[in-house]
C-alpha cells in the first residue's frame, strides 16, 4: 500500500462504511485480490488513527488555545489515550514518522534524542520491527537490561508474625 491511505480499495470490494459497520455491496462476487487490499486499507486506518487523533489534537490546541480540549468528548478515548496520541504526535512531526509501522512503534522512541529516534525508526523499517523490538532496542540503546527483570529486593522476615517485607 502507497503512503497515502485512499478509499480505492473500498470502492474496489463494493464496500461501504457507517459508525458501526463495514458492508459489501456483493460479497459473493468480492476476488482474493480486493480482499486483501481492504485488508491493507484497514490495517494502515489502524495504524494512521492514533497520530491523526493526536495531529487533530495539536492543531486545536495551537488554533483554539485551551478550548481544544472540549473536542475530547467527541473522541471514544479517555484523557490519558488522548494525551498519549496528543504527546507522541507532537514529538514525531509527520516528517519524521515511518510508513509502516505502527503508532505504538513510534511511541517507544517518542522521547529520545531526536537522532537517536531516527536511526531506531529507520532500522525498525527496514527490517520490519514490531513494538516489541522496538522497546529491546531502544533498551539496549539506554543500556538497560534487555529481556530480564531487575534483581529482587532483599526482603526481612519478622521473627514474630513471619511477615515480610522489602529493605
Amino acid at each position: 500500500m502507497s503512503g497515502d491511505i485512499s478509499t480505492t480499495a473500498l470502492e474496489r470490494a463494493g464496500a461501504s462504511v457507517t459508525d458501526n459497520a463495514l458492508r459489501l455491496i456483493n460479497p459473493a462476487s468480492l476476488t482474493w485480490e480486493d480482499y486483501e487490499g481492504l485488508g491493507d486499507f484497514l490495517g494502515a486506518l489502524g495504524r494512521a488513527y492514533p497520530f491523526w487523533v493526536g495531529d487533530f489534537l495539536n492543531i486545536g490546541e495551537d488554533v483554539f488555545g485551551e478550548r481544544f480540549a472540549q473536542i475530547e468528548v467527541n473522541l471514544p478515548h479517555s484523557p490519558q489515550t488522548l494525551a498519549n496520541y496528543k504527546s507522541v504526535s507532537k514529538q514525531i512531526p509527520p516528517s519524521r514518522r515511518r510508513k509502516g509501522l505502527s503508532y505504538s512503534t513510534h511511541a517507544e522512541v517518542a522521547y529520545l534524542l531526536p537522532a537517536e529516534r531516527d536511526a531506531l525508526l529507520a532500522q525498525a523499517a527496514k527490517e520490519g520491527w514490531k513494538r516489541e523490538e522496538m522497546r529491546e532496542a531502544r533498551r539496549a540503546m539506554q543500556g538497560e537490561p534487555i529481556g530480564e527483570l531487575p534483581p529482587a529486593k532483599p526482603k526481612t522476615t519478622c521473627p514474630s508474625c513471619g511477615h515480610q517485607w522489602e529493605e
